[in-house]
């Protein structure tokens, strides 16, 4: 499963594994996201393994590449980390499908608008044409392989602020020689906050930002994240 060999691993808990309640609840979660995976597509890249539902979003793929190959680069020379295995990356169709493979509920990608998450050793991510006026998910796919990198460099042992910080200050690295700054949306969040004297605490981020209770918390935790790693790298 976390090869993304979906085949191999449905057959490999159609055995004992079924004897187990575990083994019989996690056979119907794979087979829920197998629902999907089984029509995807792969393209392979340099160090990526791209897939998608074959049609429309197959435009992504040369832009896709582009981004990620550089992310590749740049923000592997930054972490320090080139990892060996082509990393997987899938572009999940409806947002039924990406809640299934993700394990958000639809409320939670609702309320919080998350559209990506690096989870199973792998990118998903939500198509853009499912969204009004689309989303920056070239940003995004660069957003999500520093979560994979900084899991792979620390066995995930890190704090969740910290995790989202980075990801959300390196994620511009592959078109931009410096990290992201803060843009006026943030820093108008951060001035409202800090009117309201209402922020959102490093513990509440926990054990994820996209579990937060709005889209406008989710916003301000990801102002302050990045407000946070850029004072960190300024110091």
């Amino acid at each position: 499963f976390y090869q993304g060999n979906y085949t191999e691993a449905m057959k490999l808990l159609e055995g004992p594994a079924m004897n187990f309640p575990e083994g019989r609840q996690f056979y119907s979660f794979l087979s829920r996201i197998y629902e999907t995976a089984k029509g995807f597509k792969e393209y392979p890249t340099e160090h990526f393994l791209f897939r998608c539902v074959p049609g429309r979003d197959e435009v992504l793929l040369d832009y896709a590449q582009e981004a990620l190959e550089r992310a590749y680069q740049e923000i592997g020379r930054d972490l320090e980390c080139f990892p060996g295995e082509k990393v997987i990356v899938e572009v999940y169709p409806t947002v039924d499908s990406f809640s299934a493979a993700s394990t958000l509920t639809p409320k939670e990608i609702e309320t919080s608008g998350t559209v990506a998450i690096c989870h199973f050793n792998r990118l998903m991510v939500l198509s853009p044409r499912l969204l009004l006026r689309g989303y920056p998910w070239m940003d995004t796919l660069a957003h999500e392989y520093v979560h994979y990198l900084i899991t792979t460099k620390t066995r995930n042992l890190t704090p969740i602020w910290f995790h989202e910080g980075l990801a959300k200050y390196e994620e511009s690295r592959w078109k931009y020689p410096t990290g992201r700054a803060l843009t006026p949306i943030q820093s108008h969040l951060l001035a409202q906050a800090m009117e309201r004297n209402y922020f959102i605490s490093f513990e509440e981020m926990h054990p994820s930002l996209a579990k937060l209770k709005s889209g406008e918390d989710a916003a301000l935790a990801f102002a302050e994240v990045l407000t946070a790693i850029r004072y960190i790298v300024d110091s």
